[in-house]
């Protein structure tokens, strides 16, 4: 059966088709780098899980080619940024984590991906660094990039403040 379609009208550039009721805060104290051994040792295999599945289903599914990963993958002694278009709410997910592959990637977010039902609380083992709400939040936020540059990791950003189909 097909799916009805539906018209969405966008009046103003600030918009969202998402429910208000997804505006999260982080909790007091939130910690951008995971410190213990056992959170440590749970990104490591929740990240090697997702970097499996997500060659799976990018190449297979969505039919994803990356061209020209093998520049990022030249910057072997250096940290890098990646900037992207985020026009796909699930396979934007996963393409950083294959075009820069064998690095790391962490991805900066924002904090209404943290309330998402299960996976918001897989996030902070994945990568996410949500955006801070305050000063000290944002001085840990900087702290925690800056490490991960310094570990010769790929911070993905991507800049637009909505996601729209299409």
């Amino acid at each position: 059966m097909k799916e009805k379609e539906r018209i969405r009208r966008f009046h103003s550039f600030t918009e969202d088709f998402f429910d208000p009721k997804e505006e999260c805060k982080l909790p007091e104290g939130y910690r951008w780098v995971l410190t213990d051994r056992i959170s440590r040792f749970l990104s490591k295999i929740i990240y090697g899980c997702a970097i499996v599945f997500s060659n799976v289903y990018c190449r297979l599914f969505l039919h994803v080619s990356i061209k020209g990963a093998e520049k990022l993958r030249g910057e072997k002694n250096t940290g890098i940024f990646l900037y992207g278009n985020h026009t796909q709410p699930v396979g934007d997910v996963f393409d950083p984590a294959l075009a820069a592959f064998p690095k790391r990637v962490y991805t900066v977010v924002s904090p209404a991906n943290m309330a998402l039902p299960v996976i918001g609380k897989l996030l902070p083992y994945l990568g996410a660094l949500p955006l801070p709400e305050n000063i000290s939040g944002m001085k840990q936020f900087l702290a925690a990039m800056e490490l991960r540059l310094s570990e010769k990791c790929c911070i993905v950003i991507y800049p637009e403040a909505h996601l729209w189909d299409y």
